[in-house]
């Protein structure tokens, strides 16, 4: 079998770019498989048991949950209904929250992208304090697989930095944002692949207006596929292939997301 090769990479600053206050959250490009929302008009506070996608796949979508966890209904920074997800906490009865999107197709795998280009995001705050414990020691946005699986993309905020990693059978190429995250203050990632390029643009909201930052690495990827092709997608923290919270090592999103979408060109 061939060996996998890995890449990872903290890239120079490509792009640095200021736009006018008044930018919404990411908006995921017309054609998205996915692109979920809480659904009508939800109370602040509200309990979310499933979203709505907008986007062009039948899914299904609920929360999953441990230890008496829920995720609830926020604000983002534009008004906009988002899914608030439980604070920090240690130990082993952390509540955790995670959601979980499966794909209702009799065959194939939808949420595959194969060897085709790619985009996936969302937009989010962090809560003051975040990480730090074995069973919450990061803060996954949105994902598809785990690092032990042959395929995975993923975009999470660690160590105060948004990455995103994209693995195939020919590679991993890993990109770490120069972007420093603070907490409370919003931001959107969208991370994306075209063909040996992986992407990822961070968009800082600030007051005085929208400033853009854009890291590249380039490597082998190679296909993208799951022999379990029930495995989720999840927003908020890590899922098993059977949809069930990863209960050693959640990385649970300690914060407010807004707008996790996937696009998958033809």
């Amino acid at each position: 079998m061939k060996a996998r090769r890995t890449l990872s990479v903290s890239a120079a600053i490509l792009a640095l770019v200021s736009t006018a206050t008044g930018v919404a959250a990411v908006e995921a490009p017309s054609g998205s498989e996915v692109a979920l929302q809480p659904s009508g008009y939800p109370s602040d506070g509200a309990r979310l048991t499933s979203l709505v996608n907008t986007g062009g796949l039948p899914v299904t979508t609920d929360v999953v949950s441990v230890y008496g966890a829920s995720a609830t209904v926020s604000r983002d920074r534009w008004g906009q209904a988002a899914v608030d997800l439980p604070a920090p906490a240690s130990g082993w009865y952390a509540p955790r929250a995670v959601l979980r999107v499966k794909h209702r197709a009799s065959s194939g795998d939808p949420l595959a992208p194969g060897s085709r280009d790619f985009s996936f995001g969302a937009s989010f705050t962090k809560d003051q304090w975040s990480s730090g414990t074995r069973t919450d020691n990061g803060d996954n946005l949105i994902q598809r697989g785990l690092a032990s699986d042959p395929a995975q993309y993923k975009i999470e905020v660690d160590g105060g930095r948004v990455a995103c990693r994209i693995e195939g059978d020919g590679g991993a190429v890993t990109v770490r944002s120069t972007v420093p995250v603070y907490w409370h203050r919003w931001y959107s990632a969208v991370c994306s692949r075209d063909g040996s390029t992986v992407s990822l643009r961070v968009t800082e909201h600030l007051t005085g207006g929208d400033r853009v930052t854009t890291n590249r690495a380039s490597g082998s990827i190679g296909t993208l596929r799951w022999p379990k092709t029930q495995t989720p997608l999840s927003v908020g923290g890590k899922l098993a292939a059977d949809g069930s919270v990863i209960r050693s090592a959640t990385d649970q999103f300690n914060g407010v997301i807004s707008g996790p979408f996937l696009d998958i060109r033809s």
